[in-house]
Parts: C-alpha cells; structure tokens; sequence
C-alpha cells in the first residue's frame, strides 16, 4: 500500500524570512495547556538560568540585562525535562543520559 502523507511546506515567502531571521512563527503549534506546562518548567528552573554569550555584542544592542539562555533541559528533574504530557514530542524518560556517563555505564 502506498499512501501519501499531506504535509505543510514553507511558501517562498516563509523560506525568504527564515534565511532571514533564522526563525518562523508557526501559530497554534502548541495549545493553552502546552504553553502553560513550558512556562511552568522555566519558573521552576530559574536557577538553571544562564546569559547567552553570542559574541555579536553591539553598542546599539547593548542594556543592563543580558538575554536569558537555559540550556540541557532534557536533564532537568520530573516532570520539567518533559513539561507536556500532552505532546507528542514528548520523551518516555529523563534525564537523559549524556554521552559520558553512557560510557561509565550511568
């Protein structure tokens, strides 16, 4: 059987703002519940908050707060390393393992 799978795909228009911008905004791609279990994991986890360093510092960008960067949040505790249990993108388990404590066997 060979069926077909109807997918989106970017008009030339969206294409042009990606190589642009280096992002798109795709409207509804999460719900309410969604967006609320994400918001959830980052205000749990403001320790883990750190200052992106871009190195395209710029004195016309520049302000009294750096921009916010967390990183490794698929090693966060349960529930916040999987904040939706609604998505499909959701993983089975965490923490992940890194590639080095999957050597040492962890």
């Amino acid at each position: 059987m060979n069926e077909q799978v109807a997918y989106a795909t970017m008009s030339d228009r969206e294409k042009y703002l990606f190589d642009l911008q280096g992002f798109l905004v795709v409207k509804n791609f999460l719900d309410a519940d969604e967006i609320q279990a994400f918001n959830e994991a980052i205000e749990a986890n403001q320790d883990k908050r750190g200052e992106h360093a871009s190195g395209l510092e710029s004195p016309e960008l520049a302000g009294t707060h750096k921009r916010g960067h967390y990183a490794g949040m698929l090693t966060w505790d349960k529930p916040w390393c999987q904040p939706s249990a609604t998505s499909s993108h959701t993983a089975s388990s965490c923490p992940i393992s890194t590639p080095s404590s999957a050597a040492a066997g962890n």
